[in-house]
């Protein structure tokens, strides 16, 4: 198995068929991400280099080569619609991973809930809402460290977005990565998001659901064709520049960004970077999913044991996508957040006003805490009743376990982890210094 000059693996992906694989040809990925997509990686990051220290390199007299080298290359401020990303490396397609066949495959958690519980668009934007105030709640939870504002003053914005997305956190937002090995890793091992570890399927998990648990599917796709980093995704969002707001920062949630691939990047916390992750918005029902879209080839296998336990050992017993991290002694307070089902009014509000999907339904507020208030949520197995009170208890942790953490993302071990930047243009200076003014003054 081979990518063809235009990136496929197969003749004719227009056909939109799957593909059925054994494991021989899984290993023939694996092999491909490590030996042809890394070389890709390298090279483009040397002529990053070339090109910033040396300005009189040929590599810059060509301004199509000079923009893919550096929004190609690790350790770039690149502007997205939604702020500055601290890239890490990108490479030639894109990957997506899952463990089994799912009855609607490929959809972000958020949409696939309402699916499954057959809400109307009325409860469907309600169950939206309750996802944002829990991310708003992740997001104030992980401010209080130290870290998180020290690193938009001086690195770059911060994505909670996609951080909820990879803690565990329903959005409208389906997980891809540049890396075939992390979504083979996902597609043939099991993962805890509490513990944050992988570990090897058993002959029970493979048995579990005859026709949905015994094979896996991976999706393939050029970057070409999507990436936003890598000019398809780029020149789709320029196709749609009329119908984009005019102003200020575009919530990947909005509806305004389907069906592009942004690369999260370096992240306060290691989980995005370490899966080299990117965001695929699908917040529109009408956004076709990865499975019924012919820019992503689909690999269908058979799962067994025996794979599962070489990919685990291949990648470290899983740590090359679930690096151990300070977070992790708090997965308690996440999940509690993540599962919380009293608001209040000043949440709400705030959400709200930063939610033009909201504001577009309800004219007001309290209107909007009206219709949350009894709303009765299909939460995966459960279903819970969402209350909107005047005060809400705090979530609390740990003064030893807060300092814990905090000196685990000292801004200083941050730093090192990057290292020196290989591209920051004036634009994205000038946004970090007036940011670095706002938080801290002069």
């Amino acid at each position: 198995m081979n990518f063809s000059e235009s990136g496929w693996l197969f003749e004719n992906p227009g056909d939109n068929i799957i593909h059925n694989v054994d494991d021989s040809d899984i290993m023939d990925l694996f092999r491909l991400a490590v030996e042809e997509e890394e070389t890709w990686v390298k090279n483009i990051n040397a002529n990053a280099r070339e090109m910033a220290t040396n300005l009189a390199s040929p590599l810059n007299q060509n301004f199509f080569v000079h923009f893919v080298t550096i929004s190609n290359s690790e350790k770039t401020l690149l502007p997205t619609p939604f702020g500055y990303t601290l890239t890490v490396s990108s490479r030639k397609h894109l990957f997506r991973g899952e463990r089994e066949i799912y009855p609607y495959p490929s959809i972000p958690s958020l949409n696939r809930k309402c699916v499954v519980a057959g809400y109307d668009k009325a409860k469907t934007l309600l169950a939206y809402a309750v996802a944002q105030l829990r991310i708003e709640l992740f997001s104030e939870f992980l401010w209080k460290f130290d870290l998180f504002p020290a690193w938009e003053a001086t690195i770059s914005e911060v994505n909670y977005k996609a951080l909820a997305q990879h803690y565990g956190f329903d959005t409208c937002l389906l997980d891809l990565t540049n890396d075939a090995r992390i979504a083979i890793l996902f597609a043939t091992c099991k993962f805890d998001n509490v513990t944050n570890t992988f570990s090897p399927l058993t002959e029970d998990d493979i048995r579990a659901k005859p026709g949905k648990t015994d094979h896996g599917l991976i999706y393939v796709s050029p970057g070409w064709c999507k990436d936003f980093n890598n000019g398809g995704g780029m020149m789709n969002l320029a196709q749609r520049m009329e119908g984009l707001p005019k102003e200020g920062f575009i919530d990947p949630e909005s509806g305004y960004l389907d069906g592009i691939a942004f690369q999260i990047g370096y992240q306060p916390m290691m989980r995005c970077s370490e899966q080299c992750g990117y965001i695929y918005p699908m917040r529109n029902t009408s956004t076709i999913s990865p499975y019924d879209d012919y820019l992503f080839e689909k690999l269908r296998f058979k799962q067994s044991t025996e794979l599962s336990h070489k990919i685990y050992e291949m990648t470290d017993h899983g740590k090359i996508a679930a690096p151990y991290e300070g977070i992790s002694k708090a997965m308690d307070v996440v999940e509690e957040i993540r599962k919380k089902t009293v608001f209040s009014r000043k949440l709400v509000t705030a959400v709200y006003d930063n939610d033009i999907s909201l504001r577009n339904t309800y004219a007001i507020p309290d209107t909007l805490m009206a219709d949350l208030d009894g709303f009765v949520l299909y939460d995966g197995r459960d279903k819970n009743t969402i209350s909107v009170v005047e005060e809400d208890e705090e979530i609390v942790l740990s003064d030893d376990v807060f300092a814990e953490i905090n000196e685990m993302y000292s801004v200083e071990k941050a730093a090192d982890r990057i290292g020196d930047l290989i591209k920051e243009t004036p634009e994205a200076r000038a946004w970090r210094d007036k940011r670095y003014r706002e938080l801290y003054g002069n």
